[in-house]
């Protein structure tokens, strides 16, 4: 196949193609073996947060069990 007159081409060879795409092969692999390490990351900084939740919710009960508390101690007090 002729490129048309007066313009300009720049020839490929099958070869050039075969290495780039060895190269975007490669580098798809690179990519998928990190959003794999990503996903894990992930799930392991999930588990973390979820172990943080968990020891974090007696913290309000407790106060508001104390709040309860005084407030039966100051009705006590002023009921007597």
């Amino acid at each position: 196949m002729q490129p048309p007159p007066n313009e300009p081409y720049v020839p490929v060879t099958l070869a050039q193609i075969y290495t780039l795409l060895q190269t975007t092969h490669s580098d798809l692999q690179q990519a998928l073996n990190e959003l794999r390490d990503l996903r894990t990351d992930v799930k392991d900084h999930e588990q973390r947060i979820r172990s943080l939740e968990k020891g974090r919710w007696p913290i309000p009960a407790l106060s508001l069990v104390f709040a309860g508390v005084a407030a039966f101690a100051a009705l006590f007090v002023l009921i007597r």
